[in-house]
């Protein structure tokens, strides 16, 4: 699903319960990040919060992996609203989809979860490698 889609069943889904005076547009800018409706499924701060009041979140704990562009470019493959918030304590990936929280709880290590996230040659790539965070970090 697209950021567009989610965000008109969105609106419909505060529209009943008459929570917000977001017109889809306005929502579509201010709830995601990056301008693409074709993009990621990153939400902003402002997004973030308006999910949170309807949509049941799960929290995943990155601790202190480091977060390289490589590594958001691995979030942005999750196809489920997420939010990240970055702090000095540790980091946090807010997800919106119960299927990708499950899994990402199944791994001790949160960089391996992230190594989930890719496909293909770069997952067997990965699979060389002892150490996932080696893995991501040769990624440049």
């Amino acid at each position: 699903m697209n950021r567009r889609e989610l965000t008109r069943q969105m609106l419909e889904q505060l529209n009943s319960n008459q929570q917000h005076n977001w017109t889809l547009d306005q929502a579509l800018i201010n709830w995601w990040v990056g301008k693409d409706p074709a993009g990621r499924l990153q939400l902003s701060h402002t997004g973030n919060r308006i999910f949170a009041s309807a949509v049941t979140a799960w929290q995943v704990d990155l601790g202190q992996v480091t977060l390289s562009p490589n590594r958001i470019r691995q979030l942005a493959q999750l196809t489920c609203p997420w939010h990240l918030r970055r702090s000095i304590g540790g980091h946090t990936v807010t997800l919106y989809g119960g299927r990708e929280a499950t899994v990402a709880r199944l791994y001790s290590d949160p960089a391996q979860w992230l190594v989930t996230l890719y496909g293909g040659r770069e997952a067997t790539v990965a699979r060389l490698y002892s150490d996932p965070a080696q893995w991501l970090d040769s990624l440049g």
